[in-house]
């Protein structure tokens, strides 16, 4: 959503505004491969393949920036991605001393979350940007 100025300054609202709130989405690409013993590629094991994990899928993030001086702020982030699947296997699964028979159920999972603190300081100010650094 597009914002006017404020006539008052010139600045867009998001370069003035002490607080902001941001919900968004997101569809990471993931991969998800596991190799034994990193000698023979025939024994890597694909998980999108063999037990039908997504490629893609749609995740949310939170987004929060308090600026608490002019030049100062304190961001604030949190998204995760969540894959699980399961499936019967088709073919036995070698994975080092390890059979899984075909036929068996498998179940997998990964789960990612990300929270970030930032600290930033706006080191160049005009009404049409904003330029800073931070840790």
């Amino acid at each position: 959503m597009a914002q006017e100025a404020d006539n008052s300054t010139g600045y867009h609202p998001f370069l003035t505004a002490k607080f902001h709130l941001g919900i968004g989405g997101f569809w990471p690409q993931k991969s998800l491969q596991i190799q034994v013993d990193g000698s023979d590629p025939a024994e890597e094991i694909d998980f999108e393949q063999d037990l039908g994990f997504d490629e893609s899928e749609s995740t949310s993030s939170l987004n929060f920036r308090w600026r608490y001086s002019k030049n100062w702020s304190l961001w604030g982030q949190y998204w995760t991605v969540d894959s699980e699947a399961g499936a019967i296997l088709t073919e036995d699964i070698e994975w080092e001393d390890v059979i899984f028979k075909e036929g068996t159920f498998a179940r997998s999972g990964s789960d990612v979350s990300i929270t970030r603190v930032f600290f930033g300081r706006s080191i160049i100010r005009k009404p049409g940007h904003e330029f800073g650094a931070g840790a």
